[in-house]
């Protein structure tokens, strides 16, 4: 660049030079302090992530495995509803029955 012989313009630039030097500084320390946060946030939700997988407890695995094996026993009793119509009533009740177990199988007592 040439310098300018006005003494005014000088200072001109000389300012805007600063100006931009500062808000290149702020929008950098924005950039690292997003990122920083962003960075802890994500591998915080992964560590919980990764604890909710490794950490299931006994009764955790037999309400699965009790859901499971609930369903399979209500996909049974509505194909049999489908195909049959003699023992109509014994089915529906039946499926009352499981839907009344599937609504409330995750539920866990707590004991203190």
């Amino acid at each position: 660049m040439k310098r300018t012989t006005n003494k005014k313009k000088r200072k001109k630039l000389f300012i805007r030079k600063k100006k931009l030097l500062a808000t290149k500084k702020t929008a950098l320390k924005w950039f690292v302090f997003l990122f920083s946060i962003s960075t802890i946030a994500s591998l915080g939700t992964g560590y919980l992530y990764y604890q909710t997988l490794i950490n299931l407890s006994s009764r955790d695995k037999q309400s699965i495995l009790k859901g499971y094996s609930l369903l399979r026993e209500f996909e049974q009793q509505i194909e049999i509803s489908g195909n049959q119509s003699e023992e109509q009533i014994k089915t529906e009740e039946n499926i009352r029955h499981l839907a009344t177990k599937l609504a409330s199988f995750g539920t866990v007592k707590l004991v203190y």
